[in-house]
């Protein structure tokens, strides 16, 4: 059972979904960010990202294990990520050039992509050498954009109870319920035996500080 529930966790924040989670997120809660008042006129943006960073790469891994490149889905080996690495990689970097000057776009979400891309390629260049964990990267990435979202103008989420009453939920609230995923998360990664706790904790470092360099050099 605790298998099952690691492999669950280990599917559900795959990093390859990680940016279509905060991409919805932000825009649930700041849509005026985005030029728009509401996350239901940004869904064509959504799918969007979505398509460009999850669903291509799988389609890559899936020709890739159909041709014989890869052994497994899973992506085992350190060898067998290379192909999927450089893949995705091309598509973050088209993402960041095509958002890096659109004025719709708040420069916190532009960080958060940019930062991504860097810690895509660093996670590829250290995988030449060690194993490093990909869900550990894509949860430090996340953690980055939380962070930085603390240091924001949005400071509540609100939820409309009745026309007349609304909750406001802290955004610290949030960042401390990623950093229990990020808990989780790893220690799934731990039960499966994917990967060390060093492993796991090399690829958070490797997220989270890809975003504060992708902030050095973009600026807040």
């Amino acid at each position: 059972m605790i298998k099952g529930i690691s492999k669950m966790v280990s599917v559900v924040f795959h990093p390859l979904f990680i940016i279509t989670y905060v991409t919805v997120f932000y825009l649930a809660i700041d849509p005026y960010s985005f030029g728009v008042p509401s996350i239901g006129e940004q869904v064509p943006f959504i799918l969007m990202i979505f398509f460009t960073t999850a669903i291509i790469p799988i389609i890559a891994v899936l020709l890739m294990k159909f041709l014989g490149l890869v052994q497994s889905l899973e992506l085992k080996e350190a060898k067998e990520r290379i192909g999927p690495y450089i893949i995705t990689g091309i598509f973050y970097i088209w993402l960041t050039v095509n958002l890096f000057n659109n004025n719709e776009v708040p420069k916190l979400y532009v960080i958060f992509i940019l930062g991504s891309a860097i810690g895509l390629f660093v996670s590829f260049f250290i995988n030449n050498f060690v194993k490093i964990s990909a869900h550990g990267v894509g949860m430090g990435g996340m953690l980055g954009f939380f962070l930085l979202l603390l240091q924001g103008p949005v400071q509540k989420v609100w939820f409309e109870l009745s026309s007349s009453q609304a909750i406001g939920i802290p955004i610290i609230f949030f960042f401390l319920l990623v950093v229990l995923l990020t808990g989780i998360v790893g220690t799934s990664r731990l039960l499966l035996k994917a990967h060390e706790a060093k492993e796991v904790m090399q690829g958070v470092l490797v997220g989270l500080s890809s975003v504060f360099f992708a902030m050095a050099f973009i600026g807040m």
